[in-house]
C-alpha cells in the first residue's frame, strides 16, 4: 500500500503565514473602498498594520498641494523620542524629503547615518521602514513603519514587499477620495449657479432674503441663515431659513436685529466660536450677550454684505447682513466663514438691486404708468381718453350697483336615519355578507372579520375549558374512590381550583366574544347598505374605530350635509344676524341632475359651532333642509350624491362680488 506524503510542519506553517497575510490585504482592499472619511481611514490603517506586523510604531504623512509632507495620523509617534535632538529631527525631516523626492521606498537599520551632520539618517533605535504611496504615478503620501531591530534581514524584506501591497490599497483609497472631491467641487458650483440664478431672479426683498437664506443653508451646511435688511436707520430681520414667516414680535427676532443693526453700524464681520472677544464695540457685545441668551449657537457668523456700487460710500453702513449659526457644528469656524463669503458675493448685488427697486417712491403708479405709455405709444389722445373714461365707468358700476352675494360650498345629499358601522377589532376582512342597496334587519350579519390574535385567544380559552373539564372529571371520581381523610381534602382542594380555573376561562371566552363578536360584524338596526364598492372591503385590514359600513332608512327624510369654508363664515354668520333667525336661501345643483337648480334652506342651527377639517382644509359643518325635491326623485337619488351648493348672503356691490376673496386677502396681508 501507497500513502501520500504529509506536509512538514514548515509548509504548514508557511501556509498559515500565507494564509494571514492573504486576509489581512483582503481587510486592507475593503478598508480602501470603503467610504470613510480621510481621519477614520488613516485609523484604521495604521492601526492594523502596526497589529498585524506588531510594530513599534508607525506615520502616514500626505504631500500637501505646495508641495509639503503634513502628518496625518500617527501610533506610538511620541514614544520614537524624534525630538530628542535637533539632529534627530534634523536628520528624520532631510531623509522623509530625500525619499518625497525620489519616491523610492527606504529600509533604514538603527543609528544608520550618524555621522553625517543634518544628513539624511534614522537616528532612532528601531528599524525604519519608508514606502512611498503613489497616486497616478505621483507621490501623494508616505507610508512610516518602525519595526524591531531584532528582526532578520529576510522577515525585514518580508514586511518591504507587504507594506508595498499596503502602499498601492492605500493609493486606492486617495484616488478615490480625489474623485469624490472632484465630485463635490462641480455639485458646488452646481449649487452655486443655481443659488445665483434664483437670488437674482426676483426684486422683491423678502423673496430674496427667502432664497438667500434656505438655499444658502444648504450650500453652508448650517443649522440657520438669516437675512437682515437696512434702509436709514431701521433694520429688518427679511428672511430666516426654515421659517416661511418671520415673527417680529419674538424675543429671538428681536435681539437677532439689534445684534445686526449694531453690527452695521460697525461694519466689520463678527465671529463668535464659544468665546466672546472682549475687544468688540460695547453695543455689539451687549447685543451679543442679549442673542446668545436667546440661541443655542456654538458658532456665529455675521457677514455685513457690501456691494461694489457701495464701495464709494464708505461713511454709509452696509445695507444687508447674513447670519450663519451652527448649533452642533461639524466644520470649523473658518471653513463656516469661508462659505458664508462665497455666498455673500452672490447675496450682495442681489440684495442691492431689490432694495433700490424697494426704494422708488410711489413705484405702484409709476410701472403701471409706464406700461400704458408702452402700450400706448404712437396712439391719439381720444383713445387714451376713451380707455381712461372706461375704466372710470368701470369703477363705478363696481363701487355703486349691488349685486347678490353667493358663496360657494360642497356637500353631499344623505338621509337623516342612517348609522355608521366601526371596526371593533383588528383583523382582515374575510367575508362581506351584504353589497350595497341590499335591504338588512337588525342583527343580519354584514361581514366577518377575521382577528387572528382573537380566534387564538378564543381556542386556547376553549382548549383550557376541556382540560379542566377532563381534570374536573378525573378529580370527581378519584375524591369518590379516596378513603384516606388528608388525601380526599387534597383532591377537594385540587378539584376546586379546577373548577375555578374553568369558570374563569369560561368567563374570558364569554366577555371576549360579546365584545368581538367573535369577528362577526352585524346591523345594528333595519335599513339599506348605502356603502358603494363593497367588495374592496375584502381583504381590508382594519383597525378599531375605523368606518365600515352605512345602514341608512332611504324612506326617512333627507338632507344636506356640507361643508363651508372658513372663509366663508363670516359672511354666512353675518347674514344669519342681519336675517333675524329666518333661514338663509341655498341654491343646489345636484350631479346627478345637472340641468336644473334646487332650492334649499339653511337655519341658524343647522350651522355647527366649530370649524373643523374636512380634507386637509378648515371647513364649517352645515346642514342643508330639502324645499322642491320630491319623494319620487329621492328614491331615484344615490345616498352621498355630491351637491354644490350656493348660500345667499344678501347685497354687496358688484366690485366685492366679484374680487372680495382678493379684497380679503389684501386686507389681512396688507392693510392688517
Amino acid at each position: 500500500m501507497s500513502s501520500e506524503p504529509r506536509p512538514s510542519v514548515e509548509e504548514q506553517a508557511l501556509e498559515q503565514t500565507r494564509q494571514r497575510i492573504q486576509r489581512f490585504l483582503q481587510e486592507l482592499s475593503q478598508l480602501a473602498e470603503s467610504a470613510l472619511s480621510p481621519l477614520e481611514f488613516f485609523g484604521e490603517f495604521l492601526q492594523r498594520i502596526v497589529q498585524g506586523l506588531s510594530a513599534v510604531g508607525a506615520a502616514f504623512w500626505t504631500k500637501t498641494a505646495q508641495g509639503n509632507l503634513q502628518l496625518q495620523y500617527h501610533v506610538n509617534f511620541p514614544s520614537l523620542h524624534l525630538d530628542a535632538g535637533e539632529q534627530v529631527r534634523a536628520s528624520h525631516d532631510e531623509l522623509m524629503r530625500q525619499v518625497a523626492t525620489t519616491a523610492r521606498a527606504r529600509l533604514l537599520p538603527p543609528m544608520s547615518g550618524a555621522a553625517v551632520s543634518a544628513g539624511p539618517a534614522n537616528l532612532t533605535p528601531y528599524t525604519l521602514l519608508l514606502i512611498p504611496v503613489l497616486v497616478e504615478r505621483q507621490l501623494a503620501a508616505i507610508l512610516e513603519i518602525w519595526i524591531d531591530p531584532n528582526r532578520p534581514p529576510s522577515a525585514q524584506r518580508g514586511m518591504m514587499q507587504l507594506l508595498a501591497a499596503c502602499a498601492e490599497l492605500a493609493g486606492r483609497y486617495l484616488h478615490h477620495q480625489q474623485l469624490r472631491q472632484v465630485l463635490g467641487q462641480q455639485q458646488v458650483w452646481g449649487q452655486l449657479e443655481a443659488f445665483a440664478r434664483q437670488a437674482h431672479g426676483s426684486l422683491n426683498p423678502r423673496e430674496v432674503a427667502y432664497t438667500v437664506a434656505n438655499e444658502g443653508r444648504r450650500i453652508i451646511e448650517c443649522d440657520r441663515v438669516s437675512v437682515a435688511t437696512r434702509l436709514g436707520q431701521a433694520t429688518y430681520i427679511e428672511a430666516v431659513s426654515g421659517v416661511d414667516v418671520v415673527e417680529k414680535r419674538s424675543v429671538l427676532v428681536r435681539t437677532m436685529r439689534e445684534l445686526c443693526h449694531h453690527v452695521l453700524d460697525w461694519g466689520e464681520t463678527l465671529t463668535y466660536t464659544g468665546k466672546k472677544d472682549e475687544s468688540l464695540p460695547p453695543p455689539v457685545l451687549k447685543a451679543l450677550d442679549a442673542y446668545l441668551a436667546e440661541s443655542p449657537s456654538k458658532i456665529l457668523i455675521l457677514l455685513p454684505l457690501r456691494d461694489e456700487r457701495e464701495k464709494d460710500r464708505k461713511d454709509r453702513p452696509p445695507r444687508s447682513a447674513l447670519l450663519v449659526e451652527a448649533f452642533e457644528p461639524t466644520v470649523s469656524a473658518e471653513t463656516l466663514l469661508a462659505r458664508t463669503e462665497i455666498i455673500g458675493r452672490h447675496a450682495a448685488p442681489a440684495l442691492y438691486n431689490a432694495l433700490e427697486y424697494r426704494r422708488l417712491p410711489l413705484r405702484w403708479l409709476l410701472v403701471p404708468m409706464a406700461n400704458v405709455k408702452d402700450a400706448l405709444r404712437g396712439r391719439r389722445l381720444a383713445i387714451v381718453g376713451a380707455i381712461i373714461g372706461a375704466i372710470l365707468a368701470l369703477f363705478l358700476v363696481l363701487f355703486f350697483v349691488p349685486y347678490p352675494l353667493r358663496l360657494e360650498a360642497k356637500g353631499q345629499l344623505v338621509p337623516k336615519d342612517r348609522q355608521t358601522i366601526y371596526a371593533q377589532v383588528t383583523g382582515r376582512v374575510v367575508r362581506v355578507e351584504r353589497r350595497n342597496g341590499e335591504y338588512v334587519r337588525a342583527g343580519d350579519p354584514l361581514l366577518f372579520i377575521e382577528d387572528r390574535e382573537v380566534l387564538r385567544r378564543l381556542s386556547e380559552l376553549e382548549m383550557q375549558m376541556k382540560l379542566a373539564d377532563l381534570r374536573i372529571a378525573e378529580l370527581s371520581r378519584e375524591t369518590e374512590k379516596a378513603t384516606n381523610h388528608d388525601e380526599k381534602n387534597r383532591l377537594q382542594e385540587e378539584l376546586f381550583k379546577q373548577r375555578a380555573s374553568y369558570y374563569a376561562a369560561l368567563a374570558q371566552h364569554t366577555l371576549l366574544k360579546r365584545l368581538t363578536g367573535g369577528g362577526l360584524v352585524v346591523a345594528p338596526r333595519q335599513g339599506e347598505v348605502v356603502t358603494p364598492e363593497t367588495e374592496q372591503l375584502l381583504g381590508k385590514v382594519t383597525k378599531p374605530g375605523e368606518p365600515l359600513l352605512q345602514v341608512a332608512r332611504r324612506e326617512g327624510d333627507w338632507h344636506i350635509e356640507m361643508y363651508i369654508p372658513e372663509r366663508h363664515v363670516g359672511h354666512i354668520r353675518e347674514a344669519v344676524v342681519k336675517n333675524r333667525g329666518q333661514p338663509l336661501e341655498v341654491d343646489l345643483l345636484l350631479a346627478t341632475d345637472p340641468n336644473r337648480r334646487y332650492k334649499g334652506r339653511l337655519y341658524p342651527e343647522g350651522l355647527g359651532g366649530a370649524v373643523t377639517t374636512h380634507n386637509n382644509e378648515p371647513a364649517l359643518f352645515a346642514r342643508v333642509e330639502l324645499v322642491d325635491i320630491s319623494r319620487e326623485q329621492l328614491d331615484k337619488m344615490p345616498v352621498g350624491a355630491e351637491v354644490r351648493a350656493k348660500v345667499r348672503c344678501g347685497y354687496r356691490s358688484v366690485g366685492y362680488v366679484w374680487f372680495y376673496e382678493l379684497w380679503e386677502f389684501l386686507y389681512e396681508n396688507l392693510i392688517f
